[in-house]
């Protein structure tokens, strides 16, 4: 049973609305959206690190961009993952909560 089935049942158990207040009814899919550009974006800024540190060990690169490249894919990395933790420590606290 997912978060969202869960809080409509106890909305209509509740006599309430059906709806979550302030949620659209494709906001689920805004946020899968979300979660694939910014999967794209780790993707994109990995390849960008690959290709600089190929480039500068077969002596063509610059030693700077190779830094800054795999700078910028270690935080994109960092962000994605830090995202992760919260959701699914925010599914364990709701999975907590009694019904």
């Amino acid at each position: 049973m997912t978060p969202a089935i869960a809080a409509k049942a106890y909305s209509k158990l509740a006599g309430g609305a059906t709806e979550l207040p302030g949620r659209a009814g494709g906001a689920g899919e805004d946020f899968a959206a979300m979660l694939k550009t910014a999967m794209a974006d780790v993707a994109q800024t990995g390849a960008v690190a690959d290709k600089a540190s190929l480039n500068a060990a077969a002596g063509q690169g610059n030693l700077v961009d190779v830094i800054t490249a795999v700078s910028a894919s270690e935080l994109n990395m960092q962000t994605v993952v830090t995202l992760r933790d919260r959701v699914i420590e925010s599914y364990q606290q709701i999975m907590q909560m009694p019904i």
